[in-house]
């Protein structure tokens, strides 16, 4: 986001301070690719170019959308990295380079008040949305006291509208699912044995 917004607005002014990190910093491989599609996207099929930027407010991005309590240490995240790597873990790093994204973070997420099924909708025609992508919104849906979020950002200020849905009643443990799917053998394989419901992405 960083990357992003110091190309794209004038809010990149937010971010020029940078977190101490390694040179390379590697993230479970599902949140890399996430990641890495999460800038500049041109929306098609409006009567006027729009092109949306994922961003946050100054007090966020001061804090590199972290809690202001929160202690980084570079040194403890690569101890964790290294033992999650022994237990299979798939680690990827982030080209910040590339600031074209794809549309994952730009559904509007609800969820059924009579049987609390999950709906990710899309605010944009339709030709801007794929099902590949799609699945990428189901691994920020789940809060940590395993209540279902809405959005992952706030979209009432670019929203075209209601263009359908994407996403409809997924499994129980959707967002463990698309984490799995997204994974090399033999993690992937884990959707098999612990969420019969799910399926791999391809």
């Amino acid at each position: 986001m960083r990357a992003v917004n110091m190309n794209y607005t004038g809010l990149g002014v937010g971010f020029l301070h940078m977190p101490a990190v390694p040179g390379v910093l590697e993230i479970p491989k599902p949140f890399a690719i996430a990641v890495q599609r999460l800038g500049a996207v041109g929306i098609q099929d409006l009567t006027v170019r729009r092109i949306v930027v994922p961003a946050a407010a100054a007090t966020d991005s001061a804090t590199w959308l972290l809690d202001s309590k929160t202690d980084w240490s570079p040194s403890a995240y690569s101890r964790a990295v290294g033992y999650a790597r022994s237990l299979g873990m798939q680690f990827s790093a982030v080209d910040t380079r590339v600031k074209a994204g794809s549309s994952w973070w730009l559904y509007s997420g609800s969820v059924s008040s009579t049987n609390g099924a999950y709906m990710a909708s899309m605010v944009f025609p339709e030709t801007n949305y794929d099902e590949e992508n799609a699945p990428l919104h189901t691994m920020f849906c789940c809060r940590g006291d395993g209540s279902i979020a809405g959005s992952v950002f706030q979209l009432d200020a670019v929203s075209e509208g209601h263009f359908g849905t994407m996403l409809r009643r997924p499994p129980p443990g959707f967002h463990s699912c698309t984490f799995f799917g997204y994974s090399d053998k033999p993690l992937r394989s884990l959707w098999k044995q612990f969420l019969p419901s799910c399926r791999p992405v391809s």
